[in-house]
């Protein structure tokens, strides 16, 4: 088994052959410190993952998630506020306002996306790479939840504290699709639905 200083000196080699960055490089080993190899939890950056996953970093992903994200905002004249009061990264809320009757939250964590709003949460989609953005399904999805062609289905259980299925829809050729789901089974089996849908469409 590769210990941590065999870890930390293949990065090190890697920085030297210009292969990442000295940020790339720090990161990386803080993960590898946070994390020893023998843990359970696979390390976050490792020489293999670099070579493979082509050189990304958790804060690779930042600055082109923050730009996918103000894009949004701006093709839908949306105003958003990026909090500091989340333990996540690059996290932001787009309030009721003109254009939104309903408060949605986007925000990054370790290459994964997630997207929740007041009494309902999605399962987070993963970036696969740092150029990316947003998901691209996942996106066009919340272009149609804004525009009115999408909506947000939840289920709960009656006097549950939270939804056991919710479901991020778009509708095709009269019907609905779900484009992100998280479900489960109520207990007790009795339920109510809801549904979450942008009543303050923009004309265009």
């Amino acid at each position: 088994m590769r210990s941590i200083v065999d870890e930390i000196q293949a990065l090190a080699e890697m920085r030297e052959r210009g292969l990442i960055t000295d940020d790339e490089f720090a990161q990386g080993k803080v993960q590898i410190l946070a994390w020893p190899i023998s843990s359970p939890i696979p390390a976050a950056l490792t020489p293999e993952r670099v070579w493979a996953d082509g050189r990304r970093t958790w804060a690779s992903y930042q600055p082109t998630t923050r730009a996918s994200i103000e894009a949004f905002a701006r093709r839908h004249a949306l105003d958003l506020s990026w909090r500091s009061d989340l333990p996540l990264e690059v996290p932001c809320t787009f309030r009721v306002q003109p254009g939104l009757s309903f408060e949605l939250s986007l925000a990054l964590e370790k290459g994964m996306i997630h997207c929740w709003g007041e009494g309902w949460d999605l399962n987070p989609s993963e970036l696969r790479r740092p150029e990316q953005g947003l998901p691209p399904d996942l996106e066009a999805a919340l272009d149609a939840l804004v525009r009115g062609t999408g909506r947000i289905v939840i289920r709960q259980a009656v006097r549950a504290p939270s939804p056991f299925w919710v479901a991020l829809q778009t509708r095709t050729d009269g019907k609905w699709r779900s484009v992100r789901r998280v479900g489960g089974i109520p207990v007790p089996p009795i339920w109510r639905r809801r549904i979450i849908a942008n009543t303050d469409v923009r004309q265009t």
